[in-house]
């Protein structure tokens, strides 16, 4: 049982408190700078309705919709649709920078994607018990992460009509919307995780060496707790 004179943990922290408050400010700092350093990554959606083409929705072709869409995924995240999408993709930048090219005459054409950067930075996923595929795109900027899961959705809705024998109706149920902020880093809450990190480190380590620093022992012993 512990005796009334010694140490607690609270006296032992508060007697430590600069050391405490430079470990949370140091680790705060490194997480912020560390966040910062890292380049932005943007995140946008699109998200296609697969339907089977009938006069009236019933049980059975709501299910086979599910199942188009399901396996419609596995269409979706093939190279060979990679490649066909990085191919418009070109065509939707090679406009805009024509267009930003009377502004600014010397500005450089951005470089090509290829399809299989594409994929890494593109997840399809069906919606469970739905008929909706959801795009999701992941790229350094903004406007080509919208780009890339809107052209998903339009060269996919394309290819579905040109079709037939996948009988399957898609169209773009929600657009892929501009992305304001960053989907990483997200510096507010790295400072946040790092300071608390910092302090809980800190704390142990001075609890930790209070206990075996001469004094600590010394009056450990004295008061006959081990």
């Amino acid at each position: 049982m512990l005796r009334m004179h010694e140490r607690t943990l609270p006296q032992t922290l508060w007697d430590s408190k600069a050391v405490l408050t430079a470990a949370v400010l140091l680790s705060v700092l490194l997480a912020f700078v560390l966040s910062r350093a890292v380049t932005p990554v943007y995140g946008a959606e699109s998200i296609l309705f697969v339907s089977v083409p009938a006069s009236k929705q019933t049980f059975d072709t709501v299910q086979a919709s599910q199942s188009l869409a399901r396996s419609f995924a596995d269409v979706l995240e093939s190279p060979v649709f990679a490649d066909r999408v990085a191919r418009r993709l070109a065509s939707v930048a090679a406009q805009r920078e024509l267009a930003a090219a009377f502004a600014n005459p010397s500005r450089k054409p951005p470089p090509k994607i290829p399809g299989s950067d594409l994929r890494k930075g593109t997840t399809i996923e069906p919606l469970p018990e739905t008929q909706l595929l959801k795009i999701q795109s992941e790229a350094a900027a903004a406007r080509l992460a919208k780009d890339t899961a809107d052209t998903y959705a339009v060269v996919f809705k394309e290819y579905a009509a040109q079709t037939p024998s996948l009988k399957a109706e898609v169209t773009i149920a929600v657009p892929a919307a501009l992305p304001a902020d960053p989907i990483r880093p997200r510096p507010a809450l790295y400072t946040a995780l790092a300071g608390l990190l910092g302090f809980g480190i800190a704390s142990t380590l001075v609890w930790l060496l209070d206990r075996k620093s001469p004094r600590g022992l010394d009056e450990r012993a004295r008061l006959g707790v081990a």
